[in-house]
């Protein structure tokens, strides 16, 4: 998946020389300079094998169900990068619903990951951004404790408020609060959000450099069947 946009970046400089004498200085004169930089927004994303960084389609493959708490790490990676001159940001959500479902229902409240369409239930996932490609991949751990592991949720963009959380997990306040922020810069800084990085919870990569979003799955109660999802991964000016 690739969004690409390109603009011309035109400069105007005018330049007059001051009259000058060898026997010294006989005057000057200021002279107007002006210039206009179009603006350029330009994101790359390509979906990478984690064993040979060979670009291929995102699949899980067949899972059991079973194990423990969120200990299966994705077979693939996102490699993602930015060209912007703006104050910009890159968030990450899955999209798996044109309307949201009700509640309470069969799909409960929190919907991100791969949603099984028969049985109305969801593999969950969670996210890891990185500077550089890991050998392997990313370690599994609890998003629960993301300030330990380095792993977030990922959220639906129909999450709806849980209420057995105390605090609104809804799509909407999360993604506010920046929550689904994997990265963000400007023209001259750009940094990943890296949770277990403390105490910036950041790490900066140079301007223009790829990064690198890894997934981890949760199997350990989910119905079996088919499970297919949509992964955004969205750039947009602050």
């Amino acid at each position: 998946m690739k969004r690409f946009m390109q603009f011309l970046v035109v400069a105007a400089l005018v330049v007059s020389a001051a009259s000058v004498s060898f026997a010294g200085f006989v005057s000057s004169a200021p002279v107007a300079m002006s210039a206009t930089v179009n603006s350029i927004s330009s994101m790359g994303v390509e979906v990478r094998n984690v064993t040979d960084d060979v670009i291929a389609a995102y699949a899980l493959g067949t899972l059991d169900s079973g194990g423990t708490y969120y200990d299966t790490a994705g077979k693939q990676y996102v490699e993602i990068t930015i060209a912007d001159n703006s104050v910009w940001k890159i968030k990450t959500y899955t999209d798996n619903f044109t309307v949201a479902p009700s509640t309470p229902g069969p799909w409960g409240y929190q919907y991100g990951g791969l949603s099984n369409y028969t049985s109305s239930t969801t593999l969950s996932l969670a996210w890891q951004a990185s500077t550089a490609t890991v050998l392997g991949g990313i370690s599994v751990g609890s998003p629960a404790i993301s300030t330990t592991t380095g792993w977030t949720f990922i959220k639906d963009h129909h999450d709806a408020w849980d209420p057995g959380s105390l605090t609104d997990n809804s799509f909407a306040t999360a993604d506010a609060e920046g929550y689904t922020t994997v990265a963000y810069g400007s023209v001259s800084y750009a940094n990943i959000t890296v949770p277990n990085v403390l105490p910036e919870q950041y790490r900066a990569i140079a301007v223009g450099a790829p990064f690198y979003l890894y997934t981890e799955v949760d199997r350990s109660v989910v119905a079996a069947g088919s499970y297919t999802g949509t992964l955004v991964i969205d750039l947009s000016h602050n």
